[in-house]
């Protein structure tokens, strides 16, 4: 086996859920659309005829709960949120609140720029909103992949990543992969901070079937590889689909370009941010304390001035290895 690709692998969506639906309007002359309190299985979004089939026999038309399982302990691989604004399905931009990546109209390319987040004017007009892709897998469906649900609601991508972070800290195995969570929707009053209107939408809750008790003492479980590990790339349908996103087996220049972006800056040349995340990738991998140290020593020897923010960020992903290798 190659090894610069035997820890490399693909984990395929296999269809997406959704919280809404889309009706016809009064007058019937249009369409517009409609929040639920349950999941709605995407059907053009299927992998197969036969996922349909096993989803609506296991769970129904309407289902509001369901059994979950994770095939990893990552949190950003779970569930992660970005600002995002597009237009005919078309991504036009995709930001963290400090950083995005952009339509540039007169390249037709997407470019880096800053990210204003909750300031930006396009959040205000709701033009861009913020997007949380939650994944999870279904254990009474017979297919190896995950289901994929993206939500607007603030309220539940702090539900969810809340308890996972709970999970991650109570849990006597560090364990989130493999464990029986209970996904649920209802229909909830919220207060939009901007006006103080209130509106009813749906919110998702996770819990554990496991008491506190079971989760406090539970070691025994097998821990299974976390997704970092699996470098598993998370990228998008830019151009073609809004929200779709899907799994690919990075090559060497797709990987350069994603870990350079993290380490991007206007103090420092892309070299430079190139530099970082190749050191940042050797922390990432290294298998054993002497591979670690080798990052260091690279870190060191390193001839330009780092800005403080990636200092701190590496430092910390540092600090954390070491940990793991130490056990």
């Amino acid at each position: 086996m190659i090894k610069q690709y035997e820890n490399q692998g693909r984990l395929p969506r296999i269809a997406k859920l959704k919280l809404g639906e889309v009706i016809p309007t009064k007058d019937g002359k249009s369409t517009k659309p409609k929040s639920i309190d349950y999941f709605r299985l995407d059907e053009s979004t299927a992998q197969s005829p036969s996922i349909v089939d096993q989803f609506y026999k296991n769970y129904g038309d309407k289902p509001k709960e369901l059994n979950i399982i994770f095939p990893f302990n990552s949190i950003k691989w779970i569930i992660d949120d970005y600002f995002k604004r597009y237009s005919f399905k078309k991504l036009l931009c995709k930001g963290d609140g400090e950083s995005c990546s952009k339509f540039d109209e007169k390249s037709e390319n997407m470019i880096d720029s800053d990210c204003l987040g909750p300031d930006c004017p396009y959040v205000s007009n709701k033009q861009c909103k913020r997007i949380g892709t939650l994944r999870f897998m279904l254990p009474e469906i017979s297919s190896i992949g995950y289901f994929q649900i993206d939500t607007s609601s603030y309220n539940s991508i702090v539900n969810i990543r809340g308890v996972l972070k709970s999970m991650l800290e109570l849990s006597a195995n560090k364990n989130l992969a493999g464990r029986l969570f209970k996904l649920s929707v209802t229909m909830q009053s919220v207060t939009a901070k901007s006006t103080g209107d209130k509106y009813i939408v749906p919110i998702l809750s996770l819990g554990l079937n496991e008491t506190l008790t079971d989760i406090l003492s539970n070691a025994e479980k097998p821990k299974l590889q976390p997704a970092e590990k699996e470098k598993i790339l998370i990228e998008e349908h830019e151009k073609t689909d809004s929200l779709e996103e899907f799994y690919e087996l990075p090559n060497k220049e797709l990987e350069d370009k994603e870990d350079a972006s993290i380490f991007d800056d206007s103090t420092i040349t892309k070299e430079q941010s190139l530099e970082l995340s190749k050191i940042d990738r050797m922390i990432f991998e290294s298998k054993t304390l002497d591979e670690l140290k080798l990052a260091s020593n690279a870190f060191s020897e390193l001839k330009f001035t780092v800005p403080e923010k990636f200092k701190l960020e590496i430092g910390k992903n540092y600090k954390e290895k070491k940990t793991s290798l130490l056990k």
